[in-house]
């Protein structure tokens, strides 16, 4: 897993983690921030860490991902410290499920939020079963605090502490005040940055997306479960609805619960679009139910339910470590000589001057003889229709398509009927 840690780490950076990139690479704090602000869905210390990274050691794909790695070491490490205790004396197996689950394994080497938001949230679950068991105020701080840098990381991870908190304030009388304090504090803290963000997106008029219903489907919805298809995530949820069965454990049900239902109904709330990386936080307590599922079934039939789950993990995670999922950099390098570059959407030239700053976009108005023109698989599949202008080459560069157009030598008097028929 440290060889497949280690090739992920080196392999090119895709859009997602491109889009968090133009805020941190080369941006003051200020820029930051805003970047932040205006993104769908952005929480702030995810940019920090990784501006941190980048100031520190410079540019590379593995210096972009280092926070998500460090924290995915981390979200593992905690992991075992909970498995310990929850899934004696099966809890190395747990770890080997819960290490190579897809989407565990992808977030833990991609430069996105969520193996930070997994960290903090089974701290919070750590610091939520000392109080549960020992009580002191030490541990509501540190739940506390753990709760709020769930929300500062990637807002859907505090739904399985927050759940937890709830059923504590029901539960436990002794600690039911502090505990209710503790949780009120957090949400608070958060709730300037979540007002500031929107104020933002508004006047700035920041893209925003939608929960799109008629494309979600239950089966959709199971596949995308755990990242690694129908044959990763159907064993991982019978496994964890028989261990639910026997055990009872409301503990590791209802943060899986919330952690599973919670994001359709945040996305539909906020406005945003369901992916199903957004599940990745109910993954550790099904895992842990999905293992005590395991010791309560025959052998060969939980045998029947791990080979599949573990056997497509693994293939997907070796096709994470080998394979670049979209190639910017070779387009960028290939328009770095031209004097200005002309795309399609204005948004993705940012994704092409993280590799080459000098990127210029043409003045549209204003043409010059010769320019490329680039799509990507985000643009309309076909290249315009540019009047005075035949497009004279094309080639494929990574992700892009790179169209050359010249001004079309039959129509040198263009710019002359142009300005005395313009209106």
């Amino acid at each position: 897993m440290a060889l497949l840690g280690l090739g992920a780490a080196f392999t090119g950076l895709w859009l997602d983690e491109l889009h968090e990139l133009v805020g941190t690479y080369q941006r003051s704090w200020g820029e930051l921030l805003y970047w932040s602000q205006i993104s769908p869905g952005a929480t702030p210390l995810n940019f920090v860490a990784q501006k941190l990274a980048l100031d520190a050691l410079g540019f590379s794909s593995f210096t972009v991902r280092l926070p998500a790695i460090v924290f995915g070491a981390a979200s593992l490490w905690m992991f075992l410290r909970v498995a310990r205790e929850y899934a004696r004396p099966l809890w190395l197996l747990a770890a080997v499920v819960f290490s190579l689950l897809p989407h565990v394994y992808r977030y833990g080497v991609e430069a996105r939020p969520y193996s930070q938001g997994l960290f903090f949230a089974l701290l919070a679950f750590w610091f939520w079963t000392r109080l549960d068991r020992e009580g002191s105020h030490g541990h509501v701080y540190g739940f506390g605090l753990a709760v709020a840098a769930c929300l500062y990381s990637q807002v859907y991870s505090v739904f399985g502490p927050l759940t937890l908190a709830g059923w504590s304030v029901w539960r436990n009388a002794k600690w039911r005040l502090p505990i209710l304090m503790a949780m009120c504090t957090a949400v608070a803290s958060y709730v300037p940055w979540f007002l500031i963000q929107r104020a933002t997106q508004t006047a700035a008029r920041a893209n925003t997306y939608a929960l799109d219903w008629a494309h979600l489907s239950l089966l959709g919805y199971i596949r995308e479960l755990a990242g690694g298809g129908y044959f990763c995530s159907v064993p991982l949820l019978l496994l964890a609805g028989v261990g639910a069965y026997f055990t009872k454990d409301m503990r590791l049900v209802a943060p899986a619960a919330a952690g599973l239902v919670m994001p359709l109904i945040a996305d539909a709330m906020l406005g945003y679009y369901f992916a199903g990386r957004q599940l990745i936080f109910a993954l550790p307590f099904l895992v842990l139910l999905a293992v005590a599922g395991a010791a309560a079934m025959p052998k060969w039939g939980a045998s029947l339910m791990l080979i599949p789950l573990l056997g497509a993990s693994l293939k997907y995670d070796f096709r994470q470590a080998t394979t670049t999922l979209e190639d910017w950099e070779t387009p960028a390098r290939k328009l770095a000589s031209h004097a200005c570059v002309y795309v399609w959407d204005k948004d993705q030239l940012q994704y092409l001057r993280v590799y080459e700053r000098g990127l210029r976009e043409c003045d549209r108005s204003n043409l010059p003889a010769e320019f490329p023109f680039v799509t990507t698989r985000y643009s309309p599949p076909t290249p315009p229709s540019i009047r005075g202008y035949s497009a004279v080459h094309r080639e494929k560069a990574g992700l892009a398509e790179i169209v050359y157009y010249r001004r079309d030598a039959s129509l040198k008097t263009y710019g002359l009927s142009r300005f005395v028929f313009r209106p």
